[in-house]
């Protein structure tokens, strides 16, 4: 075998594999919802490849948890790992003694087979359900099922798969933020556009990032951040960026918050940090930004940078 034929079948292959492992890991999450038990998809993982090396040691098909086939033994009762091996036994004789009866069967009669053994696992419920959750999600799956009926089962997954990558990206990307106010009457900040009954601090911008700061979302947070604070009116004299959603930040996000404090600097716009998790506190502390950022302590709240910016009338 040379280059050349390893380049046409290594897609080939990762792309059989990609399909075996999400048929498979679909066939044990339905099961194992429909009889109550857990799963361990590392487990799985590791006898679905101990398989395939064995049948690739002897020159066989590549295998993977058929989805039928695991419908009829759940239907027939079967409890234990023994009802395969009783699968097996069968099939091999059919096989020697039983091949000229089962030839003669017409494809739609296996069709019907397959399509009464798994009907049970058509959920339409569950689709309702994912909709009322999450209307883009739900559109990705209408979308692999249509993908699978159109195109076939491998290219339905492939576009399934394609679709939740391009998700995550687009939630890394694109995190949740929100400007916080004062809830009345206390010292609890939360999203003023799910409460517009809020207090706002005059002159101060307060906004939470609900993802960790890295370099997927880094310039997203600080193009917004800009934005907010070049056409809010009355003029803000203080960004308080809470971090308390925040579990963790990388060098290009510590990089981010200097060039951020080096732009509002220049506004005249001072930039202050609170809730910020021990990790990120470490994080920052390493490059020497701690200094820029006042107090970065486990107790600096909001209330507390809001407190100490207003009792040293700090104006840049």
């Amino acid at each position: 075998m040379n280059l050349a034929d390893i380049g046409v079948l290594l897609p080939l292959a990762l792309a059989v594999f990609l399909l075996s492992y999400v048929e498979g890991m679909s066939a044990v999450r339905a099961f194992a919802d429909i009889n109550q038990y857990d799963i361990d998809a590392d487990q799985e993982l590791l006898a679905l490849g101990a398989a395939n090396l064995a049948v690739g040691l002897g020159q066989g098909y590549p295998v993977g948890g058929g989805m039928s086939q695991s419908v009829v033994n759940d239907n027939a009762g079967a409890l234990t790992a023994l009802s395969g091996l009783v699968a097996a036994v069968v099939i091999a004789i059919v096989v020697l003694f039983f091949t000229q009866p089962f030839s003669q069967l017409p494809d739609p009669i296996l069709a019907a087979v397959v399509l009464v053994a798994i009907k049970g696992l058509i959920n339409i419920p569950a689709l309702q359900a994912i909709r009322q959750v999450s209307r883009p999600e739900f559109r990705w799956a209408v979308a692999t099922i249509l993908g699978v009926l159109c195109f076939g089962i491998l290219e339905g997954v492939l576009l399934g798969v394609i679709f939740s990558i391009l998700s995550l990206l687009k939630q890394a990307a694109y995190p949740h933020t929100a400007v916080l106010g004062r809830v009345p009457g206390t010292e609890v900040f939360s999203d003023i556009e799910r409460h517009p009954e809020n207090e706002q601090s005059p002159g101060a911008l307060i906004y939470r990032v609900d993802s960790m700061v890295f370099y997927a979302n880094a310039a997203t947070i600080k193009q917004d951040v800009l934005a907010r604070v070049d056409y809010t009116y009355p003029p803000i004299n203080l960004v308080v960026l809470d971090l308390s959603h925040s579990p963790g930040i990388d060098l290009t996000g510590t990089h981010m918050l200097q060039t951020l404090h080096n732009q509002l600097t220049s506004r005249r716009v001072a930039l202050r940090l609170a809730g910020a998790s021990g990790l990120v506190r470490d994080r920052l502390r390493a490059p020497g930004l701690r200094d820029r950022f006042g107090v970065l302590g486990p107790d600096t709240t909001i209330s507390a940078v809001l407190r100490d910016w207003q009792q040293a009338g700090e104006q840049l």
